[in-house]
């Protein structure tokens, strides 16, 4: 299972591949503490190959 988690500042990312899709959460820590957090699955994925 492929993983990402980032951060650049004040914000973050974290996602994982949940087989047939993607499932993660986006967040923002703004300037006076507060965190506001939004989860996301991604189904729709498209794969593509080169040949």
């Amino acid at each position: 299972m492929s993983t990402i988690n980032t951060s650049i500042g004040r914000y973050s990312l974290k996602a994982k591949n949940a087989g047939d899709h993607i499932k993660g959460a986006f967040a923002i820590n703004d300037k006076g503490g507060q965190l506001t957090l939004q989860e996301f699955e991604e189904h729709d994925l498209m794969m593509s190959s080169t040949t």
